[in-house]
């Protein structure tokens, strides 16, 4: 029997997949200011797609690739800090969205099982 839907299994996941993508923005902004460095981002929507048709347990990890839509400053450093702080702004929003739907998914299951007893 298996307890935890594909919806489950696809919201921690993409929960999973964020907290990656807040990793390397983080480290886009720790080098704002770094000669030569250049912006990544997470290859994400294929990644994304595969944690809800994924198996139970499987971890998600996508790949950081260059991010392309900032120009390279003549340092060679693309880090944009205004779009780098809002995609960090954005993805929290959405790891705390996610976190608070799987926090009710979970809660649902627990009334369930309390309802059994």
């Amino acid at each position: 029997m298996e307890i935890f839907s594909n919806v489950v299994r696809g919201l921690a996941g993409a929960l999973e997949l964020h907290q990656q993508r807040h990793r390397i923005i983080s480290e886009n902004l720790a080098n704002v200011e770094t000669p030569g460095y250049r912006a990544r981002d997470l290859a994400f929507h294929d990644a994304l797609d595969s944690a809800f048709a994924g198996e139970a347990g499987a971890p998600q990890r996508a790949e950081a690739v260059l991010d392309t839509s900032t120009p390279v400053k003549i340092d060679g450093n693309s880090v944009d800090l205004d779009l780098e702080t809002t995609r960090l702004s954005d993805n929290a929003f959405r790891i705390v969205t996610l976190s608070r739907i799987l926090a009710k998914k979970y809660a649902g299951l627990k009334e369930t099982i309390a309802e059994l007893r």
